[in-house]
């Protein structure tokens, strides 16, 4: 009676010591994969941000911003709300990231959920031409995006395809992609080389993006790579 007794608090022992540690586990490395098992405060959830900007921005700094970003992040760890720190986190971005980065609030994507713009396209002379706005909308719309300008591309043969990106300052490339995919070859897009000179490859497959924006499925995709051409000056030759 007494071995059956052991063996049941040890095993509870080594319950709790397994539910324990995959608590800590959770809670300390979930965020990494947006996994979170309580919301975290303003100033934790500031501290996993500057962690991933510090860690992934692109550009490394000289003594004077390594300096700076040491104080935003003592500057950090006083704050207590999204108001204080948000400026701190967009002074850090703008140190690791540059203009190729910025800061997007809850507030300020349902403010560009609100604004929404939907590609467009025409055609003339059998020549489809398509501009691609940017785009930090919902999921939803993300393939609303993609869908509009994806069926365009596949309703009929083009004598050839002009995609216009001016005035597209980027956001999520993941439907900008998904919506041209058929002219677009499946593979290695490009390679994304951060301060500490780790590469990312973005790669493509079907109409999904994958390391770098949303991934929209739109299914079997056929390709055409023949007869288009994209850039942002008012002229392209094909």
């Amino acid at each position: 009676m007494k071995k059956h007794k052991k063996l049941i608090i040890s095993l509870i022992v080594t319950m709790l010591v397994i539910i324990s540690g995959g608590i800590y586990i959770g809670y300390q490395y979930g965020p990494n994969f947006d996994f979170y098992l309580v919301p975290p405060t303003p100033k934790r959830d500031a501290m996993l941000a500057f962690n991933k900007i510090s860690s992934t921005g692109i550009y490394t700094e000289n003594q004077t911003q390594k300096n700076r970003m040491i104080e935003i992040r003592n500057d950090i760890s006083n704050k207590h709300t999204y108001k204080e720190i948000y400026p701190l986190l967009k002074q850090a971005l703008a140190i690791k990231g540059g203009k190729h980065s910025s800061l997007i609030t809850p507030s300020e994507v349902k403010k560009e959920v609100s604004q929404y713009k939907a590609p467009t396209s025409s055609v003339k002379n059998n020549i489809l031409y398509v501009h691609l706005p940017e785009f930090n909308g919902s999921s939803s719309q993300g393939k609303r995006y993609a869908n509009t300008i994806y069926y365009k591309l596949t309703s009929k043969t083009y004598k050839g395809i002009i995609i216009d990106l001016r005035n597209n300052p980027g956001g999520d490339i993941g439907p900008m992609l998904a919506g041209i995919s058929p002219v677009i070859p499946n593979g290695k897009l490009f390679e994304v080389v951060n301060a500490a000179k780790k590469t990312t490859s973005v790669t493509f497959q079907g109409s999904v993006t994958n390391n770098m924006g949303t991934k929209i499925d739109l299914g079997k995709v056929k390709k055409n790579h023949r007869n288009s051409c994209c850039g942002d000056t008012q002229s392209m030759d094909c």
